[in-house]
């Protein structure tokens, strides 16, 4: 991403978190309203009851729309010089233990009749699948945060991932594991090559 790009992001990021904000006060201020003017008049109550319904849902719209857009971000090296997006990668990071424990349970799961996981796809995978488990798990590697980022999109987004989606190509899930693990250094021998 250059500099451009950057100042994009975070500006649209700045304008969802305002919206997020601007329509929860509103819907606060809209159902406090409506209470005050219950006894009044029923039917300005319930116009009032429903215009906070609404931007309750805007703030929750535009809430979502503000998450989704620093996770995608997150997937861009580049974009961790925005607080929010660098808060979000090193989150995931702090939590690889679970990532780990998913992608196992991945492997053990795409056995069972039902499973939402392609099982020919997870069987043929199985060995780098662990590897990379074992890898975020192991406590002196080192995750670069776009990594956890990929990972955990992997075991969420079923239309976008190859663990779920059969219309994506049987390689993607591949090069989706080799992406990840590109990111994952053993900081042991990083140092010991140092010296």
């Amino acid at each position: 991403m250059n500099a451009r790009q950057l100042e994009d992001a975070q500006e649209r990021l700045r304008t969802r978190q305002r919206r997020t904000v601007e329509a929860a006060v509103l819907a606060v201020a809209g159902s406090a309203a409506a209470l005050a003017v219950s006894l009044v008049s029923s039917t300005l109550a319930i116009a009032l009851g429903a215009g906070a319904a609404v931007e309750a849902l805007v703030a929750v719209a535009a809430l979502v729309s503000r998450r989704e857009l620093i996770a995608r971000l997150a997937l861009e090296p580049d974009a961790y010089v925005l607080p929010d997006v660098d808060r979000y990668g090193k989150r995931l990071v702090r939590e690889r233990q679970r990532l780990a424990a998913w992608l196992r349970e991945v492997i053990r799961d795409a056995r069972v009749p039902g499973s939402f996981y392609l099982r020919e796809r997870v069987a043929r995978h199985a060995d780098e699948l662990d590897s990379l488990a074992h890898e975020l798990a192991a406590p002196a590697a080192q995750v670069q945060p776009a990594s956890a980022v990929a990972c955990l999109r992997l075991l969420t987004r079923a239309p976008e991932s190859p663990l779920y989606n059969d219309r994506l190509p049987a390689d993607d899930l591949a090069l989706a594991l080799r992406a990840i693990r590109a990111g994952i250094h053993d900081a042991g021998s990083a140092a010991s090559r140092r010296y």
